[in-house]
């Protein structure tokens, strides 16, 4: 059906990722908030999967997110520090699935100078001040201050946690960081940082959708592209190698007249040989691997005179590991492309998508017309932009962040929309992380969901 996956979470028990969120709390925020956010793990499919934050508008939601993302975030001269510097809190800690703790302190609920820590549960906790300037941008340190900053970042860096946050503007962190923090850089005195903050927060809000759909599909192409040229190098050796390990083959037993009939195993290797045809076929579809020409080899190998099988057995054999371990390595990128391109045509109607690494994403009209990916509807875009960057985004222990992934999608594309990303990262160790208060979205997800409720705030 339209928009409806049909398949639920993953059956197989689902890979635990020890980078995934266990529990996020926070204290005084905005000086009214208390929340103590976390999943029961008893009988919950999801876990370390999916984790969603529901809540009335007003809430804190978005601040959460954006907090979560900013305490993680080790690079350093990116306005990680200084976002949390200019958000009023007391305490805000985030916990992983392996017991380690990053946390934000102050001594009352207000903006300001931080206290930042890394606790980990067998080794102690690497602990860093973190001063402001007059407009609450952070203002490096120096002497003892600035050695216990670079260990906290050393100490976080190590956590080597992949975090990526799509905002409610679509326009991701990346984007925008390197230019701002050059404009920042230009800035000599504290309020002319102020202004240039001010600029910033009103450019990204300005930011249109159409660049950001762009964008995501060109980081989405270049994923795909690095992914099969890292898998296409595998299992592909050189000529040195290859003769190496037919000499090897041959070399490690007498060759002599047997009476032994070798055509099953000959028929064997030719159904593997067959297999592999099938599989670099399919491959083939989005460009990452070209079908195999194993016909010619295939006829002579039934041609073959029985008195040179034990030679052709032990030669073929080579070819053969060398050629599944080559589709082994690609099998991933296919099956994120396969559940990528699956999942957006199963939601659009009258038009379809396809992707090669050659033409990259083509989107066609049922009577064969191309169209540009900014002339969709807006849901179409969103939809697109949405599972371009959850693909692109799952390269490492990935925590991706999505602030109200329901954004110009009707309700029906709304149900289907948190399966329809899992089914497109679940190559990958990804955590989503989402923020939203639409009910349809939550239908198929509720044991995945942390409300944010009068009951976790202050009495």
């Amino acid at each position: 059906m339209e928009g409806q996956p049909a398949t639920s979470v993953d059956s197989a028990t689902p890979r635990l990722n020890p980078f995934a969120l266990s529990h996020i709390r926070v204290e005084g925020l905005f000086a009214q908030y208390d929340y103590s956010l976390w999943l029961p793990p008893e009988d919950n499919p999801d876990l370390g999967r999916l984790f969603i934050i529901y809540g009335d508008n007003g809430s804190g939601k978005t601040t959460l997110l954006n907090m979560v993302f900013h305490l993680l975030s080790p690079e350093d001269n990116r306005g990680h520090r200084t976002y949390l510097a200019q958000k009023p809190f007391k305490h805000f800690s985030v916990t992983l699935f392996d017991g380690t703790e990053v946390a934000a302190d102050r001594h009352t609920a207000s903006v300001g100078a931080l206290d930042i820590t890394v606790r980990h549960a067998e080794k102690p906790p690497v602990s860093a001040h973190v001063p402001v300037e007059e407009d609450n941008s952070v203002r490096i340190p120096s002497g003892k201050l600035l050695n216990q900053y670079r260990a906290f970042i050393k100490e976080l860096s190590s956590l080597d946690i992949s975090i990526h946050l799509l905002p409610d503007n679509r326009r991701t962190w990346e984007e925008t960081a390197e230019g701002d923090q050059g404009i920042v850089a230009l800035a000599s005195s504290p309020s002319e940082r102020e202004l240039a903050h001010r600029y910033l927060a009103f450019r990204r809000r300005d930011d249109t959708q159409e660049a950001s759909l762009t964008n995501a599909i060109g980081r989405f192409t270049e994923w795909a592209r690095q992914q099969a040229l890292r898998g296409s190098n595998i299992g592909v050796a050189s000529a040195n190698t290859i003769y190496s390990d037919i000499i090897t083959q041959i070399g490690s037993r007498p060759i002599q007249s047997t009476s032994e009939d070798l055509t099953p195993r000959i028929e064997g290797q030719i159904a593997t040989l067959e297999e592999h045809s099938r599989r670099a076929e399919l491959f083939s579809k989005f460009g990452i691997l070209y079908p195999l020409p194993i016909l010619e080899t295939i006829q002579a190998l039934r041609r073959s005179d029985p008195s040179s099988r034990p030679v052709l057995v032990n030669i073929l054999q080579p070819y053969i590991h060398s050629v599944q371990a080559r589709l082994d390595a690609l099998q991933g990128i296919y099956d994120s492309l396969q559940a990528f391109v699956d999942n957006i045509n199963r939601f659009y109607r009258s038009k379809t998508l396809s992707f090669d690494l050659q033409h990259g994403l083509v989107i066609k009209a049922l009577d064969g017309t191309s169209l540009d990916p900014n002339s969709l509807s807006s849901g179409e875009r969103q939809l697109l932009l949405l599972l371009c960057n959850a693909v692109s985004a799952q390269d490492k222990s990935t925590i991706f962040i999505i602030d109200e992934p329901e954004l110009s999608l009707n309700v029906k594309w709304q149900r289907g929309l948190i399966q329809a990303i899992l089914d497109c990262v679940k190559q990958g160790n990804v955590q989503l992380l989402l923020a939203t208060h639409s009910l349809e979205l939550l239908a198929r997800h509720r044991r995945s969901v942390a409300k944010l409720s009068a009951s976790d705030q202050p009495h």
